[in-house]
């Protein structure tokens, strides 16, 4: 992870807590959980709704998460642009 420059004196070890917006771990739960649990459900209905098999089915929702998957790793910058940490002014002791 890496954190923007601060004016404070820290140095890599260094015991600090680390803060970020509320929004963004809302962002992290929808990115990581809610939308490829959506992308399964949507897959699995729609490949069965269309006569596929219950193995047939699974593997197009498998298939489906790794397309997903891919392009997360492939949008991995631009996403995490998105995602800014800073450094509290309380350290840990």
């Amino acid at each position: 992870m890496d954190i923007p420059f601060t004016s404070g004196d820290y140095s890599r070890g260094d015991k600090v807590i680390v803060t970020g917006k509320t929004s963004m771990g809302f962002k992290a739960i929808l990115i990581a959980f809610i939308l490829p649990l959506m992308l399964i459900v949507v897959a699995l209905a729609i490949a069965s709704s269309m006569g596929a098999n219950e193995r047939q089915a699974a593997l197009i929702s498998l298939s489906a998460m790794i397309i997903y998957f891919l392009v997360i790793f492939l949008l991995k910058n631009k996403i995490k642009q998105t995602f800014t940490f800073t450094i509290d002014d309380k350290t840990i002791k």
